[in-house]
């Protein structure tokens, strides 16, 4: 008599199915693990952005960057790109900081008080940083090998002291000229020989609160940008309480005389650029009052354009409100806009 063939039990092929689907997934998440932790150890190099900032120094010490000229640069920052060597894994880590370096002391700079009041010096980026860039929590390191540029310049000037003017300024350095100002003269250093101002500079609100009363503020030597250690008292009277506004989409109108409405169409020119955002300053009434109006902007159309419609130059007028108080423009056109006249056909 003939065996029949066993018959294959359904429920153990799916059982070992899912055993080797099991074992395969187990095998390439295993696999994908390894591959991270083996390219994270992996040492490469790679470029960073940082920014070196120079030390305060004591007052008495003006430390300045220096350009290709040798000459003093206002900013105290300076952008330097890092070759740097490491783990990808502390590479990744590192670049996700924002990197703001400060020199931590003077005397990295090679300063010598005996050589001269002023000293000018080139200094090794390694030398200024060290030949490690850490993390913010400084738990993670990396090699530098290599910095663009690679020297970095400087000045530093022993400074005197010398009494200087007090200024008092708005936005976007308007000078006001307050009810008071106490002191009218103050002591800082500076450079000998050189003449500074004591700055204070005051936003809308500051302005608004010196307006209503004598308010202390702090003061900065200009055109070197150190802060005065005193601080200055201010009263503005009611002219310099003053705010600054931007009218980012400026509206305009063309204002045609009797003999050219109807009669022809003014085209200006697309690189007039009229549509740049108008920055003014004055009182709140008058500022709010031109924002809110209907034409920021205006360009005259003369009755005589008919004789000659070929393209023209001509400079924009700013319908700027009356009976609010006082309003200038700060970023007035100074360049005419072009323009022509179509007939238009009947």
């Amino acid at each position: 008599m003939e065996k029949k063939p066993r018959q294959p039990n359904p429920a153990r092929r799916n059982l070992i199915n899912r055993q080797h689907i099991k074992t395969g997934l187990m095998v390439l998440i295993l696999s994908c693990l390894v591959w991270v932790l083996a390219d994270n150890k992996v040492t490469r190099q790679e470029n960073v952005d940082v920014i070196i900032e120079l030390p305060t120094g004591p007052d008495d010490l003006l430390v300045q960057y220096l350009d290709d000229q040798k000459q003093p640069i206002p900013d105290i920052r300076k952008s330097v790109k890092l070759t740097v060597e490491g783990p990808n894994e502390k590479i990744l880590r590192v670049k996700d900081d924002y990197m703001n370096l400060i020199i931590p002391d003077i005397q990295k700079l090679g300063y010598i008080p005996e050589q001269g009041p002023t000293q000018d010096y080139s200094v090794l980026v390694t030398d200024l940083i060290g030949d490690r860039l850490y993390s913010k929590n400084r738990q993670s390191s990396l090699w530098v090998t290599a910095s663009l540029p690679r020297t970095l310049q400087f000045r530093v000037t022993r400074l005197v002291l010398q009494t200087i003017p007090v200024q008092v300024l708005g936005p976007d350095g308007i000078k006001l000229t307050p009810e008071k100002i106490e002191p009218p003269q103050i002591q800082a250093y500076i450079p000998n020989g050189t003449s500074a101002t004591a700055a204070v500079l005051l936003s809308d609100d500051q302005q608004r609160r010196a307006a209503q009363n004598l308010e202390e503020f702090e003061a900065v030597v200009e055109p070197y940008n150190r802060i005065i250690n005193k601080k200055v008292k201010v009263k503005l009277s009611k002219e310099d309480n003053l705010i600054t506004d931007t009218i980012r989409s400026p509206r305009l109108e063309i204002r045609n005389p009797y003999n050219i409405e109807g009669r022809f169409r003014v085209v200006i020119d697309d690189n007039s650029h009229w549509e740049e955002p108008i920055k003014c300053r004055g009182t709140s009434e008058a500022v709010s009052a031109y924002k809110q109006s209907k034409t920021h902007i205006f360009l005259e159309i003369n009755e005589d354009d008919e004789l000659d419609p070929s393209l023209k130059l001509r400079q924009l007028q700013y319908n700027l409100p009356l009976g609010y108080g006082q309003i200038e423009i700060i970023n007035k056109k100074l360049t005419p806009i072009s323009f022509h006249l179509e007939k238009i056909e009947p």
